[in-house]
């Protein structure tokens, strides 16, 4: 049986470094520039730096740890719940009608501890701070919209057609597993 996909859960913004973010529950992802009106739009010196993702089992491990943060608090544009971002570094993937590539893994850092004032939430997100991408195709981002990955991505050997699911890899194109304890389709 498949999987359902990942989703997006949340959407943020911030209009400038520093500046508190704001939930969205859509917002229009220009291609090669960014989402509208967030601090990152244009500025492409960098691979991914259009959009930034974060899985919400990572920010709810830090509760774990005893790090409470605010909604929004790890400033990363799309909250995914669902999906592991990490396997999506070199990727294709949709989210809704947008599609994105994944640059390169979001590393947590210390500004953003310092910003937060919270102690260990560098260390907490470590492995696990998100995924940087750059937009292909624009369109628009809704709360709620699928994350799935290309089927192009099946012959890179990156990723398996279909959705990212908590690290589970699906069947492969031709309908048999490609990887050891993979799930076939029904």
């Amino acid at each position: 049986m498949t999987p359902d996909p990942g989703r997006v859960v949340e959407i943020w913004t911030a209009p400038e470094k520093g500046a508190p973010v704001v939930a969205h529950d859509d917002i229009d992802a220009v291609a090669g520039h960014g989402l509208e009106g967030d601090r990152k739009a244009g500025l492409n010196d960098k691979p991914g730096r259009q959009v930034t993702l974060v899985a919400k089992e990572a920010i709810e491990a830090l509760f774990g740890q005893g790090i409470e943060l605010p909604p929004g608090g790890t400033r990363r544009n799309l909250v995914t719940e669902g999906v592991d971002l990490n396997a999506l570094v070199g990727a294709r993937f949709s989210v809704g009608d947008v599609e994105l590539v994944g640059a390169r893994l979001c590393h947590p850092c210390t500004y953003l501890e310092g910003l937060q004032g919270l102690p260990g939430l560098k260390a907490g997100l470590a492995g696990r701070g998100g995924l940087n991408a750059d937009i292909l195709r624009g369109g628009t981002i809704h709360v709620g919209d699928a994350v799935v990955v290309s089927a192009s991505v099946v012959n890179a050997g990156v990723v398996e057609a279909g959705v990212v699911n908590a690290g589970v890899r699906e069947a492969g194109k031709d309908g048999g597993p490609t990887t050891p304890g993979a799930r076939e389709r029904t």
